[in-house]
């Protein structure tokens, strides 16, 4: 092949090939995934403001903070506390009914029912200031794991 011709040909390639991926990259970030909504300071501060749990072997405290789009819209974000413990469901459930109560936090009909499982039957809610507070026996390849508890907050 003619040199002066790769010459003219090998610089159109590589700017079509740049061209197409800016492309793509603007395309992914419009349907795919652009900003998100963001954990905000109300949040952190009630997150760090929640008591630990006596006898917690472990407290972890992780954020949750997916990108909106097209397709799924903006999920709401989320701030996970997770904690181990020997207690059983009802130990750790009674203990966060009468602490969050004093903090002003109001357990939903439903939960006050089921406080005396050894594992949570169902997530159990509270409300305060316009947020929502469950806790529940986190969920492992689709069943409840006793003694591992977790909190989903979300305002």
């Amino acid at each position: 092949m003619n040199s002066g011709l790769i010459r003219i040909i090998v610089p159109r390639i590589v700017f079509t090939a740049i061209i197409f991926g800016i492309f793509v990259f603007i395309l992914y970030k419009i349907f795919f995934s652009w900003g998100g909504l963001k954990v905000t300071s109300q949040m952190i501060q009630i997150a760090n403001e929640i008591t630990k749990y006596p006898h917690a072997k472990s407290w972890i405290i992780e954020k949750h903070e997916d990108p909106c789009s097209a397709l799924g819209g903006c999920p709401v974000p989320v701030i996970e506390i997770k904690f181990d413990s020997d207690d059983n469901w009802g130990q750790v459930h009674n203990f966060y009914k009468k602490d969050l109560n004093n903090d002003g936090w109001k357990l939903s009909l439903l939960a006050d029912s089921v406080y005396t499982e050894e594992v949570s039957p169902i997530d159990v809610g509270f409300n305060k200031d316009g947020c929502g507070l469950s806790l529940e026996n986190q969920v492992e390849n689709g069943s409840r794991r006793k003694g591992k508890y977790v909190f989903h907050l979300e305002c």
